[in-house]
């Protein structure tokens, strides 16, 4: 099975300097003629010239202008001819092993997603292992199992796989339209995508061989101030839960608890989770035409989704 490996950069020179070498050995590895894609997103460095003059293996898809992560994404993957699609971030080093324990878990039909075991680049402290959730006063709490996993432990179903580190079925990937354009610049599109591809009746699963180090926030912490982060954070955090959460009792709870804690915020001077707020608030029209388009292909509720560990 073949796969394209789709890295998205944007003014991340230096980190792909680092963590492409080891994409292209890792391809070398398999003996397989995978494919590299680098999208650069309106980046204002020399990333575009590197990867023109110093890795000629790699397809480049350079954008004029930036269309954040996600959207850059899915015109990567529109670029893309194998079935199974590879989201790396351009902070991300893989091992060399590390397709293969990807792609083995493709092997029946309603797998969407397979994510990688992801580590800090310390390569000791495991960032992102299994994920759960549950649904508590109001939102999705989730929950990352930062142990270190054995060579013996086996794939197993996680709450949603990584954008940035993660195997998806295209062809399922654009049933979806990929991740969505209203996360835009970044956070939370990688668990608006799972959540709705389990809606859909589909799984994702969590493979621990497979491993790669995460420098976290090697390009949005240089980008941008942590104020806005936090702000687009909560935007997007809301986003989900308005977009995807269907139950009854739980979106009665999301409401009951979304003034107070918006209240409680203000009172403790975290403004950007007001801005966050009213930056959502402004996309409700789309977000209720996308739960009604949605609706009719639900497979799988919301209770089950949050005990599928």
């Amino acid at each position: 099975m073949k796969a394209s490996i789709i890295i998205v950069n944007w003014n991340g020179i230096d980190l792909l300097r680092i963590t492409l070498p080891t994409v292209i050995a890792a391809i070398k590895y398999t003996g397989v003629e995978h494919e590299i894609i680098v999208v650069d997103d309106g980046s204002r460095d020399e990333s575009v010239d590197l990867v023109r003059n110093e890795f000629p293996i790699v397809k480049l898809v350079s954008l004029d202008q930036n269309h954040g992560f996600g959207e850059a994404c899915n015109i990567g993957v529109k670029h893309s001819r194998n079935p199974i699609v590879v989201l790396l971030n351009n902070d991300m080093i893989v091992e060399e092993k590390f397709l293969e324990p990807l792609l083995s878990v493709f092997t029946e039909p309603d797998i969407f997603a397979v994510t990688c075991q992801i580590k800090k680049w310390d390569k000791q402290t495991v960032e992102i292992g299994m994920i759960t959730a549950q649904f508590k006063f109001g939102f999705a709490k989730v929950k990352r199992n930062n142990q270190i996993a054995s060579q013996e432990e086996i794939p197993a179903p996680t709450f949603y796989a990584s954008g940035g580190a993660s195997a998806f079925s295209k062809e399922k990937y654009l049933t979806l339209d990929g991740f969505d354009e209203l996360y835009y610049p970044f956070y939370w599109e990688d668990m608006d995508l799972s959540y709705r591809a389990w809606k859909r009746g589909w799984r994702v699963i969590y493979q621990p061989q497979s491993v790669v180090y995460h420098k976290h926030q090697g390009t949005i912490g240089k980008s941008y101030k942590k104020n806005y982060i936090k702000e687009v954070y909560y935007k997007n955090r809301l986003l989900f839960h308005w977009r995807n959460i269907t139950n009854r009792w739980y979106l009665t709870q999301h409401l009951l608890c979304l003034l107070p804690h918006l209240v409680g915020t203000v009172l403790i001077g975290k403004l950007y989770y007001v801005k966050g707020f009213f930056r959502a608030i402004k996309n409700i029209g789309i977000i209720l035409e996308r739960r009604k388009r949605e609706k009719k292909f639900i497979k799988r509720n919301d209770t089950q989704i949050f005990n599928i560990n």
